[in-house]
């Protein structure tokens, strides 16, 4: 397939397509080339609509290219080689020899490549309704968007429509550190494409990005150390399971400095330092490489979204409704670009929506009570519904329980008995609110939560439940049942 700029309006209207409608080039132009974007694009394509997908960067988004898919190449390439240092299989004996860095990022980039052609470019060839231009789209007005090719040798042009959907996605944000020109930092892009392990890597952050790669390069051999305002790590996720996290981090020789702010950066010697107040006073560390785990930006920035009557909030995001629709009638938004929900999932759900009110009229409404999220860490932290904190705020009388993942057999057969298991539930009617956990596989097992939320289970019908045995998701069940019985008195699968 030719990937090559399409050069001019004329060009990208051939074959199949005509400019009958009102005179406009397209009947929706999507800006940005992720998940979203995609949703959306395929929606339009399969009503016969004439859709233009505009990304400056790299088809495929955040997801594929920056965030989950190669970070996740990244985690398991390292828990593969720390199996070994944590081998509890006495009979079983294997040895960590070494690891290239360099041939790592080599496979990955292989393995993107592959990914993108599968799940992008060979989607275009499956929907000729798709226009796919590499370039900047900035508005015009609210019906016309200018194209600044990627090829400098090809020159703007514009093109129209009467309907619009932004999902340009979000970028890192930076904090401002004195002395972080002189010592420089990197984001999960670079440190993806790294060719060297840093002996000392510091991270700005203790949310899911800084605690997915803290783990990762200390399992490849880096020192790392954390930096985070708050007092606990995951402060977006329950106190106990992120205490827990914290525990296995530090067991593991994570070092974490909470409570802690990184007042300057210098270097000196060609060395790289960082003044930090901590609450034992101001520590001063030497390190290769910072992480940027700050958290994201709306991407919005040379959008010219104020000559399309768009609004932004102070962080960058467009600000939208429930049915996804901006301060402009005619434009919607989706994906890490409105903030809400920072999930390819999430950005895939979004644009079909954005793209069925806009297109349909169907006035379609968002809801996030069910989404799942996992943190990749090892074990993996996962979480679905309302945290104790959601319900005590909304007011709902509640029930809780706290369950050691240690009670689950499967977790005890295969040596993986770190982590536990909280859920959530209406003390009047049993029904579970939410279901947190930090086990094992928990990515597979929340899947399974969020389906039972989504169709209202109780705890009793929790315990009902006749699944496969042995399995970590056995823990629903036993979780569920711990409200109201001594888990120390069930036979297997009772």
């Amino acid at each position: 397939m030719n990937k090559k700029a399409i050069k001019t309006v004329d060009e990208c209207c051939k074959p199949g397509f005509d400019k009958s409608l009102k005179g406009n080039d397209y009947d929706l132009i999507i800006l940005g080339g992720g998940s979203a974007a995609f949703s959306s694009a395929i929606y339009a394509a399969e009503r016969n609509l004439r859709v233009c997908v505009i990304e400056n960067r790299i088809i495929g988004g955040t997801c594929l290219n920056r965030g989950c898919v190669p970070s996740k190449h990244f985690i398991e390439a390292a828990r593969i080689f720390y199996e070994p240092l944590n081998n509890k299989y006495k009979g079983v004996g294997i040895k960590q020899t070494s690891i290239d860095i360099k041939t790592l990022v080599k496979e990955k980039n292989i393995l993107l490549a592959d990914l993108r052609q599968l799940k992008y470019y060979n989607v275009l060839q499956g929907y000729p309704r798709i226009k796919y231009i590499e370039g900047t789209g900035r508005f015009m007005s609210n019906s016309a968007v200018e194209i600044i090719p990627v090829d400098k040798s090809e020159k703007p042009y514009i093109i129209t429509s009467e309907k619009f959907i932004i999902a340009t996605g979000s970028k890192a944000k930076i904090l401002d550190i004195p002395g972080i020109e002189a010592t420089g930092f990197m984001t999960n892009t670079e440190l993806m494409e790294i060719d060297f392990l840093p002996e000392v890597l510091l991270i700005q952050g203790t949310r899911a990005l800084a605690l997915e790669f803290a783990q990762m390069l200390r399992r490849f051999g880096s020192n790392v150390i954390m930096v985070g305002r708050s007092a606990r790590i995951a402060l977006n996720e329950e106190p106990e399971i992120s205490r827990e996290l914290e525990n296995i981090l530090r067991k593991e020789g994570v070092e974490l400095l909470l409570n802690s702010v990184i007042k300057k950066l210098y270097a000196k010697k060609n060395k790289k330092y960082a003044e930090i107040e901590t609450k034992d006073g101001v520590k001063v560390i030497r390190f290769d490489e910072l992480l940027m785990a700050t958290g994201v930006a709306g991407n919005s920035g040379g959008l010219n979204l104020d000559l399309a009557g768009v609004k932004t909030d102070r962080n960058g995001f467009v600000t939208v409704n429930d049915e996804l629709k901006t301060s402009a009638d005619n434009i919607y938004a989706a994906g890490d670009i409105i903030g809400n929900s920072f999930f390819v999932t999430t950005a895939a759900y979004e644009g079909k929506i954005a793209a069925s009110n806009l297109l349909d009229a169907t006035h379609l409404k968002t809801d996030y009570s069910a989404v799942a999220h996992t943190t990749f860490t090892d074990p993996e932290l996962s979480s679905a519904g309302l945290t104790e904190e959601e319900a005590l705020k909304a007011g709902i009388k509640y029930d809780k329980a706290v369950f050691p993942v240690s009670y689950i057999p499967k977790a005890q057969a295969i040596f993986k008995t770190e982590g536990l298991i909280k859920m959530i539930a209406a003390k009047d009617t049993g029904l579970v609110l939410g279901v947190h956990i930090l086990a094992h596989n928990s990515s597979e097992t929340i899947q399974q939560a969020s389906v039972y939320l989504q169709n209202r289970y109780t705890l009793d019908d929790f315990g009902k439940e006749i699944g496969v045995y042995p399995t970590m998701a056995e823990g629903l069940k036993l979780c569920a049942q711990s409200f109201t019985r001594d888990v120390n008195k069930l036979s297997c699968c009772a």
